[in-house]
């Protein structure tokens, strides 16, 4: 099933290039001097991961139409009849006849583009995961180069995709010696996570959160994550609470335990903290805290690049006791012989596969 937003493209004399148009009551055919532009916007193909509907949910959806030269001719915040209404009747606007780029944002908030006069100002707005929920995630698309011509029809076709990456955990092994007994995995959540980005999604980072799995900005034993009551920033997004327990020489197979960060390209290692957090950051960690004998134990998992809008699965085997709060490594990545895990890229969008053993 397709979403439909219908823009009509009129040779209208427009009092400034960067004024909001409303919404028009009908889309007539095109006459001379006039054209339509049918724009769709497709669910994800059936052939890339589910998403949930929270994650396909539509709050709010802003248009931005720029000219040939690059510069704003129409926008439009969609109100939420329009929303509700997208796939039947569509979104109706006035704009010139053309070669046009239309731009399609999902969940950001309409105020953020007031400055916007041109593609360059446009791409610039920032973004924040801290403006993100888990049933509100930011989302773009665009299409370029449509020409409108006058009394005639033309199409096209903007698939929305998501600023966040997703990571779930899928599956967890117990390979402890059989002394050790039943393990219950509590949590999970996402340490070193990229929070900023541009709507162009070429922003550097500069707001990390949940930095080598510590809460805050101080990286002390009592600001780690999962210590106590400490909790994750941007928890109801980089944290999803487990529960189930693994029996001894079993594994225990996970859905639903999802949790999230904006793209991070950093390869980089993370570091134990006594070293202090990167100046440039580093890659994305998926930590899992599992309680073996009433202890709790942390088992960080490093995750290579992630990419906007992909989702990526990961599996842990457990072969001995995991990092503590108080270690003096804690932040690194464990290189001793205790964890093997798997993590495999089910994109929402096209991506790779990763796979590492520790």
């Amino acid at each position: 099933m397709k979403k439909i937003l219908i823009i009509c493209a009129a040779a209208l004399a427009i009092a400034a290039c960067s004024e909001k148009q409303g919404m028009i009551p009908d889309c007539a055919p095109a006459a001379e001097g006039s054209g339509i532009l049918n724009l769709t916007m497709p669910e994800l193909s059936a052939t890339k991961a589910a998403a949930t509907d929270s994650e396909k949910k539509l709050n709010s959806l802003y248009i931005a139409i720029f000219n040939s030269e690059g510069r704003l001719e129409i926008s439009h915040d969609c109100s939420g009849t329009e929303i509700s209404e997208i796939a039947t009747s569509g979104v109706k606007l006035n704009v010139k006849t053309g070669t046009k780029d239309v731009w399609a944002v999902a969940n950001v908030a309409p105020s953020k583009f007031a400055a916007v006069t041109d593609i360059a100002s446009f791409k610039a707005v920032e973004v924040l995961l801290s403006d993100d929920s888990a049933t509100s995630f930011a989302m773009e698309g665009n299409v370029s180069g449509i020409s409108v011509t006058s009394g005639k029809t033309s199409t096209a076709s903007i698939q929305l995709a998501r600023f966040a990456a997703r990571v779930q955990l899928v599956k967890v092994s117990n390979n402890l010696p059989s002394s050790y007994g039943n393990l219950t995995v509590k949590s999970v959540h996402l340490a070193n996570v990229a929070c900023n980005d541009n709507i162009g999604q070429n922003a550097k980072t500069s707001v990390w959160c949940n930095r080598l799995g510590h809460s805050g900005t101080l990286l002390t034993e009592a600001n780690v994550i999962g210590n106590g009551s400490v909790k994750a920033e941007n928890a109801s997004l980089t944290f999803s609470a487990v529960g189930n327990a693994v029996p001894n020489a079993s594994s225990v197979s996970l859905s639903g335990k999802y949790v999230y960060g904006y793209r991070n390209a950093s390869t980089a290692d993370p570091v134990a903290r006594r070293n202090g957090f990167p100046a440039n950051g580093c890659r994305s960690v998926l930590y899992v805290i599992a309680a073996i004998g009433g202890i709790d134990y942390w088992y960080p998992i490093g995750l290579g690049e992630l990419g906007s809008n992909n989702s990526y699965n990961v599996s842990l085997t457990i072969t001995m006791p995991g990092q503590r709060p108080g270690d003096d490594d804690f932040g690194s990545l464990i290189t001793k012989g205790s964890l093997s895990a798997s993590v495999t890229v089910t994109d929402w969008t096209d991506g790779s596969d990763y796979s590492e053993t520790i």
